[in-house]
């Protein structure tokens, strides 16, 4: 559920419409996301 809370969130936001595509590119970036999302 916290990776399509993820995928969404960067989806749709616009400012993070950039970052979207680096996330695709940096793993350590992607994970940091990640649990920001599973623990809140």
């Amino acid at each position: 559920m916290c990776e399509f809370s993820i995928n969404w969130y960067l989806g749709t936001s616009i400012e993070f419409q950039e970052l979207r595509i680096y996330t695709n590119q940096s793993l350590s970036f992607n994970t940091l996301i990640s649990i920001v999302f599973c623990e809140t």
